[in-house]
């Protein structure tokens, strides 16, 4: 018997490039389903502008940026007067995270209608240590600030007056992490009061490659993105179609990883204007995919047009500082129209053919 020799990959990129086709429009169930705990919840008492934080888990320091500046967000959009923050689950914050939560809460002073904010913090450890360095260091704020060691406490505090008890119905809206600008505007008007949910398991993967015979272009299409590859030019653009789930995601985040390997490409154009948040895990396992991609065939530059949302503008951010932690100086620009990012594509693909 002829001995197999197994291929170990210290890159999960790099293994993920290597499967096949019919691995990849499989790859969530190769994945044992565990019940994931996200890293917080949020709740919404519009009548009585109450916004409620409780963080589920130990968190990383990406995590806590990203989820820290969506609250602050919330905060903001929905014009929230009360706020309780439960800490107690999250473990303690590096020196890092807490100047960062300094900058995050300037920002909320500055849109914030805040009145009272009570903080929940665990006995053990050193978080009550650290959350009143953050306060003593960071700016005076127009609103109380209190901290706990209960949150029946926390809340007993914030229910005294002028807080609207006639208001708490218990009509709490859930606030999902996932949620855009545009979202959360719904919510603070009452136009929303959940956000459809993708289903994973129904989200179409089927492709349709369309080449022309006279030409050097490929298109790839499925209901929710469409991939363009220009073999003449080394131009490849993606564009999403729509919100989707995290298998539609992986999909065709493959799908273009392998194109641009396969085909030499120098460019790439990604619109996100439809795409909507991606969740922290996805944003890893792209990051990954992008380094590794980048590594076998660095293309020239990348064009990204985000949509003008500032909650699917912190997972760009979040993502661009990862990859060019592990690939500076790659030229990456982010966008608002096409006509931009095409403009700034064409340097870079003159320049190419100057030299060809």
């Amino acid at each position: 018997m002829q001995n197999r020799q197994v291929k170990a990959y210290s890159n999960p990129g790099q293994f993920l490039l290597n499967k096949s086709q019919n691995q990849e429009s499989a790859i969530d169930n190769d994945v044992p389903k565990t019940k994931r705990i996200p890293p917080l919840t949020i709740s919404f008492e519009p009548e009585a502008r109450f916004l409620e934080v409780v963080w589920q888990r130990p968190v990383s320091s990406s995590e806590y940026r990203q989820y820290i500046r969506f609250v602050g967000v919330c905060i903001a959009v929905l014009r929230v007067k009360f706020l309780l923050t439960d800490f107690t689950r999250m473990g303690d914050p590096t020196l890092e995270d807490q100047q960062n939560t300094n900058s995050f809460l300037e920002e909320v002073k500055k849109k914030a209608f805040l009145t009272r904010s009570a903080r929940v913090l665990s006995r053990t450890g050193s978080q009550q240590r650290m959350y009143e360095a953050v306060v003593k260091n960071g700016p005076v704020l127009p609103y109380e600030v209190r901290f706990f060691f209960e949150a029946d406490q926390a809340r007993d505090w914030l229910l005294q007056p002028p807080f609207p008890k006639n208001m708490l119905n218990g009509a709490k809206l859930l606030i999902p992490l996932q949620a855009s600008l545009r979202d959360l505007k719904k919510y603070a008007a009452g136009e929303l009061t959940e956000l459809p949910s993708q289903d994973a398991e129904t989200g179409k993967t089927e492709t349709t490659a369309l080449p022309k015979a006279d030409s050097q272009v490929t298109r790839c299409q499925t209901d929710f993105v469409t991939i363009i590859i220009n073999k003449n030019t080394r131009l490849l653009q993606l564009r999403w179609l729509r919100r989707v789930s995290s298998r539609e995601y992986r999909f065709a985040v493959l799908k273009t990883a392998r194109a641009v390997v396969n085909n030499n490409i120098q460019t790439v154009l990604v619109n996100n204007q439809q795409l909507g948040i991606i969740n922290l895990e996805d944003q890893a396992w792209a990051v990954a995919v992008t380094v590794s991609v980048l590594k076998k065939n660095p293309v020239k530059r990348l064009a990204i047009i985000s949509a003008p949302d500032v909650m699917q503008q912190i997972a760009s951010e979040n993502m661009n500082s990862r990859v060019k932690k592990q690939l500076y100086p790659q030229a990456i620009q982010y966008f608002l129209t096409e006509d931009e990012a095409i403009e700034w594509l064409s340097l870079a693909q003159n320049n190419l053919q100057a030299t060809t």
